[in-house]
């Protein structure tokens, strides 16, 4: 379940926020006009932005058209920069440790700290604390895969829970692949160690699936790896609605991106996690 939705899983990946570093660090693979133009809106509205008349709108238009054009390029040139596809083990232990977006929450425009909400009604950005750890699943994994229990906290690492998933990485013929699961009854796996016995007994009647149309093909990306969710990807949700559910992933060094949405019938948005950008957490520990 979602935090903002309270329906089904899923990743763009633009910079944290208009007036930081990441701004300038994602402008600069861009090229041409349209990167020109990004980085002088940027840098001017940088300036400007809480004092300058009629700006808050042309500031909220540079900042998502940043944020797309700069998330294409990253996903279109990341696998191009490396060379090995992922295995399955690596791509599990480059996740393992613990993470935040505090930062590119403390550096987002005032618009987007707003309270997640269903739909996508206005964009929002909350800050997250986030923990991956490999564990023990020997009936999900077989004897190459890896299994990863990924949890969510708002605000801080005593914040309440606001996700909790099982990635499931497996070898594949061209390149390791990811199936992520929720749990049926997830209070009993909240604050869980990789060892415990409860995940050791963890079998596909414990989980709620996605089919083989929502797995993850991995692609390499430089220092990392990047994900995303087939188009072909439907599912039911709990709620009965179905809906398109997309997910993109990129992780590289220290750094991890992530975004989901479930896209109705009708094209509106049952969900939009974050609300409109993505979310970029920087590694705290390993």
């Amino acid at each position: 379940m979602t935090a903002a939705s309270g329906e089904a899983p899923g990743a763009l990946q633009p910079p944290p926020a208009l007036l930081d570093g990441a701004s300038a660090r994602f402008s600069a693979n861009l090229r041409g006009p349209m990167a020109e133009w990004l980085r002088r809106g940027l840098q001017i509205l940088a300036r400007r932005f809480d004092s300058g008349s009629g700006l808050h709108n042309a500031a909220k238009l540079v900042w998502r058209t940043a944020f797309a054009v700069s998330a294409h390029v990253l996903f279109q040139s990341a696998p191009l920069l490396a060379s090995a596809a992922p295995t399955a083990v690596a791509a599990a232990e480059t996740l393992e440790g613990a993470w935040s977006n505090a930062g590119q929450y403390a550096a987002a425009p005032h618009f987007m700290k707003r309270p997640p909400a269903a739909g996508f009604p206005y964009p929002w950005l909350d800050r997250q604390y986030a923990t991956f750890r490999i564990i023990n699943a020997p009936q999900l994994t077989g004897a190459e895969g890896r299994a990863v229990y990924l949890e969510w906290r708002k605000d801080g690492p005593d914040g309440p829970i606001s996700r909790q998933r099982l990635w499931i990485f497996t070898p594949g013929a061209d390149s390791a692949k990811m199936d992520f699961f929720a749990f049926r009854e997830p209070a009993g796996y909240a604050g869980a160690s990789g060892t415990t016995e409860r995940f050791a007994a963890l079998g596909p009647a414990d989980l709620i699936g996605y089919g083989a149309a929502c797995s993850l093909a991995l692609a390499p990306g430089p220092g990392g790896w990047s994900a995303a969710i087939d188009e072909r990807c439907r599912i039911t949700a709990q709620s009965g609605r179905t809906m398109r559910l997309g997910a993109r992933i990129t992780i590289n060094a220290d750094m991890l991106f992530y975004e989901e949405e479930g896209v109705l019938p009708d094209g509106s948005y049952a969900f939009r996690v974050p609300g409109g950008i993505a979310y970029e957490f920087k590694r705290l520990t390993r």
